[in-house]
């Protein structure tokens, strides 16, 4: 009966330890659902929890799609995004002037630990004029000396989408990012996301796609799987004293 039991707390403690390896970040109004007023489009001050690291408030964020088989009560807002932004390399400058009007930050209330790294999904819908051979869509993950969107960045990790495999069809992306810099420790985690033409050179046709429904988890550091070890080495000991 004790060799059962045994078996049972090294099971428990190691599923436990598996299943929290990746931790949901919570990304305030990750849908772009929350806000002010009822009009079919939103800018950057009318939306909860996302700031324009590009230019100013003013700038749309968020339009409503109305559902024309009415199971949406008042339509379901989605983020948008033109693709005249062709900035922001992993060695850019975040603060750049190139930025162009509207770059989608939103600060999450996640404290960066040594080791992480990170996975991240949405899905994403091109749209009016986007140029489905050239247009992606880039998401940042960054940290500042400041736990400010104006400060220095020091540390970044790019993620693009790649461009479309279906026209105006919402498809997901998934992607995982670089190990944090010891740098970006103890700071907060930040996101941005935006379009860019990837062919070096401004779109002259600015057109845009739609995003939604984004999640970060968090991938602790690797120590925790050596703990992981530790209990099964511990566990297959005791099992073997029985």
């Amino acid at each position: 009966m004790k060799y059962f039991k045994v078996l049972f707390l090294c099971f428990v403690a190691t599923s436990f330890i598996s299943l929290n390896a990746q931790i949901p970040i919570t990304i305030n109004n990750a849908g772009f659902e929350s806000g002010s007023g009822s009009n079919t489009t939103r800018n950057f001050n009318a939306t909860d929890n996302w700031y324009n690291r590009g230019t100013d408030g003013t700038a749309e964020i968020a339009r409503r799609l109305f559902d024309t088989t009415d199971t949406l009560a008042s339509g379901d807002y989605v983020g948008q995004i033109t693709d005249r932004y062709n900035v922001l390399t992993a060695t850019s400058d975040f603060d750049s002037a190139a930025f162009g009007d509207a770059v989608h930050s939103n600060k999450t209330s996640y404290t960066i630990s040594s080791g992480d790294y990170f996975e991240i999904g949405y899905v994403w819908q091109d749209n009016f004029r986007w140029n489905a051979a050239l247009d992606e869509v880039r998401f940042v993950l960054f940290a500042t000396d400041t736990d400010t969107l104006g400060g220095n960045v020091v540390w970044s990790s790019v993620m693009d989408s790649g461009t479309r495999q279906v026209e105006e069809t919402f498809e997901s992306v998934s992607d995982t990012s670089t190990v944090v810099s010891p740098e970006a420790v103890g700071q907060l985690l930040y996101l941005n996301i935006f379009g860019f033409q990837n062919d070096g050179a401004m779109s002259g046709n600015t057109g845009y796609a739609r995003i939604d429904d984004i999640t970060v988890s968090v991938v602790p550091e690797p120590s925790m799987f050596t703990l992981i070890a530790g209990l099964l080495a511990l566990c297959s000991r005791l099992v073997s004293r029985r």
